[in-house]
């Protein structure tokens, strides 16, 4: 017979991402307070079974749990303790946890509000002037590049070799 925890671990393919699925996890069980006051329970996977018996009897107070969570996550990343990847990383165990106790949650109202990782624009100076100075430098790059890789005469820009 499979249990929660089992069902959890089956899900993640990869030992690296299993290790810190479980880590990351057991974050979010010592938060939720799941097998740490009076069960003593100290093995990951007794905790998982817990945690599912609990969310199935008792929605709110997991819906509670995870709200409480994220918003802890989220004071931690606008004080620059982690960053939002970190929060989104934290956030992904719970996710397929609940996805293989087929457990619904509204993930979409909870995550909304969340920060989000940054994309990084090219970094381009100011006082480059957009079209053509910035196309005459990157012309430049690919020719300087050809002849560092390539010993023969070859132009990438125009595509003769």
């Amino acid at each position: 017979m499979h249990t929660h925890c089992s069902l959890f671990v089956l899900a993640i393919r990869s030992p690296q991402t299993k290790q810190k699925y479980l880590q990351r996890f057991g974050y979010f069980l010592d938060f939720a307070k799941v097998g740490t006051e009076k069960e003593k329970v100290s093995s990951v996977e007794e905790r998982c079974n817990m945690l599912a018996e609990l969310a199935k009897s008792n929605y709110e107070w997991l819906a509670r749990c995870i709200f409480n969570y994220l918003q802890l996550l989220k004071s931690r990343v606008e004080s620059k303790e982690i960053k939002a990847s970190t929060l989104r990383n934290n956030i992904k165990p719970i996710k397929l946890f609940l996805e293989q106790i087929e457990f619904e949650i509204h993930w979409k109202k909870l995550l909304r509000g969340m920060p989000k990782e940054r994309q990084y624009a090219t970094i381009v100076p100011r006082n480059l002037k957009k079209s053509k100075e910035l196309q005459d430098i990157l012309t430049d790059g690919l020719n300087l590049l050809s002849i560092l890789w390539f010993p023969q005469e070859c132009d990438l820009v125009h595509g003769t070799i």
